[in-house]
């Protein structure tokens, strides 16, 4: 595994993702948690709604980013694929498969004065959602299995 410094593509992505989610004060932000033998890059705790979100962010169309967002679904209540504005030309190639899963796109320039982010596909709830999945990831969070919370 690569370590990322902050001045690395997918760092900035991902600093850009959770500026626009401290946004909203309902959210609790975590980072690289810990889910079965895998790591989420991003999980949003909403407790006003009581639901959690997660985030797959990568720099390209890495080829098993639909596949993790699929699997986050086991234990969240919804799920984003986050990639930056420069890749969406590749989202017409996989947009029926993220639709039909219910998985939401965000599309990020993180290179833009304020970093913006675009909800291009509003994701759905989760279909996959398993009572016991989604204990695990809560006790990931509890037990502090993460590289940071950062909100």
């Amino acid at each position: 595994m690569a370590i990322l410094t902050p001045e690395t593509s997918e760092e900035r992505l991902i600093a850009a993702l959770i500026k626009h989610f401290s946004e909203d004060d309902s959210f609790r932000i975590y980072r690289e948690v810990a889910f079965l033998n895998k790591r989420i890059d991003i999980v949003l705790v909403n407790h006003t709604i009581d639901e959690i979100w997660a985030v797959e962010a990568k720099i390209s169309w890495w080829k098993k980013v639909i596949e993790q967002a699929k699997f986050t679904l086991l234990a969240v209540d919804r799920a984003y694929i986050a990639l930056p504005m420069t890749k969406l030309d590749g989202l017409c190639h996989y947009r029926h498969v993220i639709q039909s899963l219910g998985i939401g796109f965000l599309g990020v320039d993180p290179n833009s004065r304020n970093s913006s982010v675009e909800e291009i596909i509003s994701p759905l709830s989760s279909s996959y959602k398993n009572p016991i999945r989604e204990n695990e990831l809560r006790t990931s969070i509890e037990q502090g299995i993460y590289l940071k919370a950062v909100k």
